[in-house]
């Protein structure tokens, strides 16, 4: 690989900036994340609108974890009894993400009413606490931007913008990803904070901005009518931690007779929702997770 391929794919990798505004009025943070939210769709083989849905709640938890700090993590976990079961992302600061959409086996144009008497769940896994802090509102809209906001005003009372936007290729392959979340700091007036929402919303997109070699930071001045530090930026990509050697881990909580069946219904394959990864037994691990948790009975 040639020096300047190199560098064009560092400048372009997917990252996000976190900043503050110079008169302490908000803090924001602006995401461009293509490739991690393509690679979404590959591991998990979506269709046009589920692979939409998911991407943004994975923006979203990037955006909201870069106000955290080092291995602390958000998840997102929105729940539904219509056609969505499920979607689920974890995002922490470093840049690493995860996440899946579970929903029942229906046409792509019957997904887009698939969110029926839903909950939006916020966790929080925090150094200084030992529990999760969470958060849930009952879901009053599709819109991923409106349960975002709607969530910060309701549960933790913070004023909040965010701005989302997928776009699609002609095969509906993800093309481009970006967002950009803004929240008020204490004492600042719902006035200032709809301020910077119009000034935000005038902007055609903010996926046409990111073409070519323009950093965040030139892009941001370009979206924010105040002036900012730059607090941090991080790499962005889909990353989950799972291996095989974690799935036999939990395997060892299981009672001997449960392995055992499944050894004998071949019942080898294992495959980790959150990024679609599958791992096999072989005959020796069965032996081996067999014989130690018969070992810890006797």
């Amino acid at each position: 690989m040639e020096l300047n391929e190199i560098k064009s794919k560092f400048l372009n990798a997917d990252r996000i900036i976190t900043i503050l505004d110079k008169k302490a009025r908000f803090r924001a943070s602006f995401i461009r994340n293509s490739s991690t939210v393509k690679t979404s769709q590959e591991k998990h083989n979506l269709a046009q609108f589920p692979a939409a849905l998911l991407a943004k709640y994975l923006t979203s938890a990037s955006l909201i974890s870069s106000f955290l700090k080092g291995e602390e993590r958000i998840i997102l976990d929105i729940s539904s009894d219509g056609l969505l079961e499920k979607v689920f992302a974890e995002a922490m600061p470093i840049g690493e993400v995860r996440g899946f959409i579970r929903y029942g086996n229906h046409s792509d144009s019957a997904l887009k009413k698939m969110i029926q008497n839903g909950f939006f769940k916020l966790s929080k896994i925090l150094y200084d606490k030992g529990e999760p802090v969470t958060g849930i509102i009952e879901i009053n809209s599709e819109n991923v931007e409106d349960i975002i906001e709607d969530y910060f005003a309701n549960s933790e009372q913070v004023p909040t913008f965010i701005k989302l936007e997928t776009g699609f290729d002609d095969n509906n392959i993800i093309k481009s990803s970006a967002g950009i979340l803004v929240q008020s700091l204490p004492g600042v007036s719902l006035k200032e904070l709809n301020e910077v929402r119009t000034h935000i919303k005038n902007i055609r997109s903010l996926n046409n901005s990111l073409n070519g070699d323009n950093d965040l930071t030139n892009s941001l001045q370009q979206y924010l009518p105040f002036d900012f530090d730059v607090i941090k930026t991080s790499r962005v990509d889909f990353f989950c931690r799972c291996s095989k050697n974690n799935f036999i881990s939990k395997l060892y909580t299981l009672p001997v007779e449960e392995i055992e069946s499944m050894h004998s219904e071949h019942q080898n394959e294992l495959v980790c929702q959150f990024c679609n990864a599958h791992y096999y037994l072989s005959n020796d691990d069965f032996t081996r997770i067999i014989n130690d948790l018969k070992a810890k009975k006797n």
